[in-house]
């Protein structure tokens, strides 16, 4: 499809920067060809956040790195159309002509720091080659200067040591901070942040997100913003574009999309939003599967996705052209003017009603008291014990039999490590495991094993947790023959009642898992969990590898099981939005504390500690026109080592409240204000509350600079 370029609605007497037209990228695939992007057209404007958002397989990254030329080289790849930046076409230009642009004038930000820092370099002498590449007349003395002062720049504490450590030294934020000030060392006119807060802490997130509207204020350089969160381009972008299936399928001011989607597809997707600040029964999610782009369905590639098209004969034969709808806005639907933006912008799709929550059984299903786990840490060159890791520091916890239990904070909390303990997949230190009446700290393997039907993990990464060399069938029915449950052909049946039981089908039971999507990989692993009818499932970020319709499928799938089994969850999540959608409680940890917890509903509408209000101001909101009143808390500073936790209040050295009796008084995990809550804060306060005089409280007021 060739699309209709795209006009900047904010000043159209500017020049743009950088023009795409009618861009096709195809892969050779065997004896195939596969178009990931299919005929794109945009205009990039300087000094403007353009995002680029679409579920995985969309053709974002693809188009990014063809305006590069990143992608293999002929045959494997063939670009038509062109990519025009200050009036040459990027496409045409020889490998030596692109290395005098890639990193001078035009930059990227990618996705995983980890793996583009070069580990056995520093960070400063790969961010000063970065700049000598360029320059070779730059004296090292300045190449070492202009480097600690782009770290400086982008907010790395002691710029000067950090130039000289290596990534391994770096946090996750540090490090991706370092990939900014890499992509500003020569002071580009475009920046291509692909997915660069995908891997991140809600807190982490919120500083890179300013950070990249501080680069826009203080070097007008153009962005390009990829990214599959919408609630981080409402909160950064000018305007926005919608891909599905290598397409454009819409494209517009962020308020305009937001306000008043006009494609069926982003109706689905912000849809599919949980929200941190109101709840939803059920989230309406875009059903089925994004297409195989090796064989894409004819006419509109989302039709058969797509609860407006009916199966109607435009919708499946005749390619809808990206055309001009109100708001002087564009998408490409051939019913845009049927799209129902009922008052919650949901298209809802028919589905079998909700079945009645079975009735669970009072009492207390698991308790945890005083749970401790420490790692020693070994000296490499003889074995001597040379300290511990504190990764779990007397945490409690308890969990109601059917109820949903959130547990969340930052990485490194000690959040996953919690949850291993409880299964005794690891081993505690110190403190009790309860699960039904029985302390399951001192049993042996034999003891345990039949308490191991009752408890059930899901693990975060579906692509991981699944044996490729064994069939569905194998991995969902493995659990029943550990335990000798059943023979061959009741557990057969039993598989196919499992696959059933989460949204899948028998005809799935002999493939392998690379034949599934995520999502669907995920399924496969909760049924897994459910083969033996447990009463607790751990579930450590199921989501969070998930693109966002697909999140929301498994997050009503979760709802749904629930429901019908009875079941409780202990759900392990830095996703505040998706908590507040399924959580009944919620536990807020910080560096191996628990330092707030209470109902949902009580501590989203009043966090009482610091670190809380931090956490749920620093998350993204889906909702663009409220991003100028929005109060926010971004944190400074990085979580403290685990192996050398500051005395006192763990989270003092981060704190804007903190005072003298915070450095060596740990405070108490007690309900100080009667909201039936407790928290561990000696200034404990709710936004809108007293807090002791002379302590500015950011909860309250705009943050000042020194807190951003």
């Amino acid at each position: 499809m060739t699309a209709a370029p795209i006009e900047s609605g904010v000043d159209e007497a500017r020049t743009p920067l950088l023009s795409v037209r009618d861009l096709t990228t195809t892969f050779a695939a065997g004896r195939r060809a596969v178009q990931a992007v299919r005929g794109i057209s945009f205009d990039l404007y300087p000094g403007e956040i353009l995002g680029v958002v679409g579920e995985s397989g969309s053709g974002k990254s693809v188009s990014v790195n063809s305006l590069m030329n990143l992608l293999p080289p002929a045959p494997i790849t063939r670009m038509t159309g062109s990519v025009l930046f200050e009036g040459r076409d990027l496409i045409t230009l020889s490998e030596r002509e692109l290395r005098r642009v890639r990193g001078r004038e035009i930059s990227m930000i990618f996705q995983d720091p980890s793996v583009s820092l070069n580990p056995v370099q520093t960070v400063g002498s790969q961010i000063a080659e970065a700049i000598h590449v360029h320059d070779r007349k730059v004296s090292r003395k300045a190449l070492r200067d202009r480097s600690i002062k782009l770290l400086s720049m982008v907010g790395v504490p002691s710029p000067a040591v950090r130039y000289a450590q290596f990534p391994h030294e770096y946090s996750g934020g540090m490090r991706q901070r370092a990939m900014i000030a890499m992509a500003l060392a020569n002071q580009p006119k475009v920046i291509i942040a692909d997915e660069p807060t995908t891997a991140l802490d809600v807190t982490i997130q919120a500083q890179v997100l300013d950070m990249l509207k501080t680069i826009r204020e203080e070097t007008g350089a153009a962005t390009i913003f990829i990214s599959h969160d919408l609630g981080a381009i409402a909160e950064v972008a000018d305007r926005m574009i919608v891909m599905y299936a290598g397409e454009i399928v819409e494209w517009g001011d962020v308020d305009s999309v937001f306000a008043h989607p006009r494609h069926p597809y982003t109706l689905g997707l912000i849809s599919s939003l949980p929200r941190v600040d109101t709840e939803t029964d059920e989230l309406v999610s875009i059903p089925g599967q994004p297409p195989n782009m090796a064989a894409p369905p004819s006419g509109c590639a989302f039709h058969p996705r797509c609860a407006l098209s009916q199966d109607r004969e435009p919708c499946r034969t005749q390619l809808p052209a990206l055309t001009p709808v109100d708001d002087g806005r564009m998408a490409a639907c051939h019913f845009t003017g049927e799209l129902d933006v009922a008052p919650d912008r949901r298209l809802k799709v028919a589905g079998p009603a909700p079945a009645p929550l079975r009735e669970a059984p009072a009492g207390e299903l698991l308790a945890v008291k005083d749970l401790v786990v420490r790692f020693p840490i070994k000296s490499r060159v003889i074995k001597h014990t040379l300290g511990h890791v504190q990764a779990v520091d007397g945490v409690d916890l308890t969990v109601a039999p059917g109820e949903s239990l959130g547990l969340v904070g930052e990485s490194g909390c000690g959040k996953s490590t919690t949850g291993l303990a409880i299964l005794r997949l690891i081993e505690s230190s110190g403190g009790q495991v309860v699960l039904q009446g029985r302390d399951l700290t001192n049993l042996s393997k034999r003891q345990l094993q039949p308490v191991r039907r009752e408890m059930q993990i899901v693990l975060q990464d579906p692509y991981t947790s699944l044996n490729p060399r064994m069939t569905v069938r194998g991995i969902v029915g493995e659990p029943l023959e550990t335990h000798g449950v059943g023979s061959g052909a009741s557990r057969r049946k039993r598989v196919d009642e499992l696959l059933r039981l989460v949204g899948m089908g028998p005809e799935h039971a002999d493939r392998f898992p690379h034949e599934f999507s995520g999502g669907q990989r995920q399924r496969i692993a909760i049924a897994r969990a459910l083969a033996l009818d447990p009463k607790l499932l751990v579930l450590d970020e199921p989501m969070s590898s998930l693109d966002v319709s697909i999140q929301a499928q498994i997050v009503n799938l979760l709802q749904r099981l629930q429901r019908e089994l009875s079941l409780a969850y202990l759900l392990i999540s830095h996703d505040l939005s998706v908590v507040r959608h399924v959580c009944d409680r919620i536990a807020v940890m910080y560096l191996g504390r628990i330092v707030e917890t209470g109902t949902t509903a009580d501590v989203y509408a009043r966090p009482t500690h610091p670190y809380t209000q931090a956490l749920l101001s620093a998350v993204p909101q889906p909702d663009p026109s409220g991003r100028g009143n929005r109060q926010r808390i971004v944190l400074t500073g990085d979580v403290p080592g685990p192996d050398k936790p500051p005395a006192g209040c763990r989270f003092h050295t981060r704190c804007w409240r903190a005072q003298d009796r915070c450095k060596h008084d740990s405070p108490e995990l007690i309900d100080r204000f009667g909201h039936g809550h407790p928290s561990a804060c000696h200034f404990a306060a709710a936004p809108g509350e007293d807090v002791p005089e002379g302590v500015d409280d950011p909860a309250d007021d705009a943050v000042s600079a020194d807190h951003r």
